[in-house]
């Protein structure tokens, strides 16, 4: 089996929410199944940033949506898109 390359849109749920915290938080979660390749804070509107986060996750059934409902039940975030998935060589 290979891996796979997700990015994914964390959306905070206020614009309180320390971003650097939050990353912290993310990478925890990612890192109990795969690999955490990095962050970037992405300007939405209004003042309004979302947290774009990539990793690599073995390509096997169960892993993204594991990662997606515990970033989701975490403190500060409204929501988790996966806005890329592609699989690595």
């Amino acid at each position: 089996m290979g891996e796979v390359m997700v990015t994914a849109r964390v959306m905070p749920s206020s614009l309180e929410v320390d971003l650097k915290e939050l990353e912290k938080r993310v990478r925890k979660v990612v890192e109990e199944k795969g690999k955490f390749a990095g962050s970037e804070v992405q300007p939405i509107a209004f003042g309004l940033k979302a947290l774009v986060v990539y990793f690599l996750i073995p390509d096997e059934e169960g892993y993204l949506g594991e990662i997606e409902e515990k970033v989701k039940g975490l403190e500060g975030v409204e929501s988790f898109d996966v806005t890329d998935l592609r699989r690595t060589l």
